[in-house]
């Protein structure tokens, strides 16, 4: 698992997205300052209640912004660290099998980290505390995704498995809605109005959904092989499950990031086929298969804004040099 999780980012590449962006709102920037003003495309962060909350506490310099999210970036990681068979597999599922590691280093400032740690702790975990609060932070994280990831979770709890767990749904559900409380007022809390990043899709959309139409393939790749690769069958549901996935393609189609965003949304039901496949102690998936799929997600790019990202370290070392820290 280490030595995959290690050619992930060696071939994939570190990137650190919207630092300058960062760094301004951790100094004070509003919407309404030169940065943001000129560009919609920035003004997503304050989508975020949690992230933009998060950078008033860190200190205010490039060393400081890079290592928080360099943290978030990694987090996932620590968890293959567990000795708990579960939470073990299910790690070790999300980071290797799928794009989710080579998606969070490459867009290291978007925290799509955090993202990843919590939607693995919502299918491992049992205690509904836990699963609240990690709902509710997820949420205020990234009000938008959560809820397609949201839903996710409750689908497959549907789909995959005889005994539904309604408490588990119901608690997943009502944290959400909190959370999107909080998000809806802390937008009227903030003085100023942003744009998002919706004015800047609708704008370019034209251009965006035939880049991504001719890329499509390639981005939704990683998550047709894994229904091929890792076979189990629904319990029920299978017509419904095969229209929310086709949904979630529809919604990366229409964004800037097609492999990230159906990678995320759709974590929560490749994980719950994870969880029956130690909980039911199938051996009927051969340890060869599993390597081939691994070795093939080190090898498929994941297809953003910026195109087929193969070794974006360039673009890491452009940012470098472009904050002082250091240039070749």
């Amino acid at each position: 698992m280490w030595i995959f999780s290690v050619l992930i980012v060696v071939i994939g590449g570190i990137r650190f997205s919207d630092g300058s962006a960062l760094l301004a709102i951790a100094q004070g920037a509003t919407a309404e300052s030169p940065l943001f003003s000129g560009s919609g495309a920035l003004q997503y962060i304050w989508d975020s209640p949690l992230k933009v909350l998060s950078l008033r506490y860190v200190p205010p310099n490039i060393y400081g912004i890079g290592l928080f999210f360099g943290f978030l970036s990694v987090l996932p990681v620590a968890l293959l660290l567990t000795r708990d068979t579960l939470l073990f597999w299910l790690s070790s599922s999300a980071l290797i099998l799928t794009p989710c590691l080579k998606i969070s280093m490459q867009n290291i400032g978007v925290g799509d980290g955090l993202t990843i740690f919590l939607a693995i702790l919502l299918c491992y975990l049992n205690n509904n505390i836990l699963i609240s609060l990690s709902s509710f932070v997820l949420g205020l994280w990234h009000p938008h995704q959560s809820f397609f990831i949201g839903i996710s979770f409750v689908l497959s709890k549907y789909v995959f498995f005889e005994d539904i767990e309604w408490r588990q749904v119901a608690t997943v559900l009502a944290s959400l809605a909190l959370a999107a409380a909080v998000f809806f007022l802390w937008k009227a809390s903030l003085g100023f109005e942003y744009s998002g990043r919706g004015t800047f899709m609708q704008d370019r959309m034209p251009e965006l959904l035939y880049k991504n139409l001719v890329y499509a393939p390639v981005a939704f790749l990683p998550i047709a092989l894994w229904f091929w690769f890792i076979p189990v069958a629904p319990r029920r549901g299978k017509c419904l499950l095969g229209g929310w996935l086709f949904i979630l393609g529809i919604v990366s189609l229409l964004t800037t990031d097609v492999t990230r965003v159906i990678s995320l949304t759709a974590l929560p039901i490749l994980l719950a086929e994870s969880k029956k496949i130690i909980i039911e102690e199938r051996d009927d998936i051969p340890v060869r298969r599993i390597l081939v799929f691994a070795s093939l997600i080190v090898l498929i790019p994941p297809f953003s804004w910026s195109g087929l990202d193969y070794l974006v370290w360039t673009d890491l070392f452009s940012d470098l040099c472009e904050w002082g820290v250091y240039c070749l």
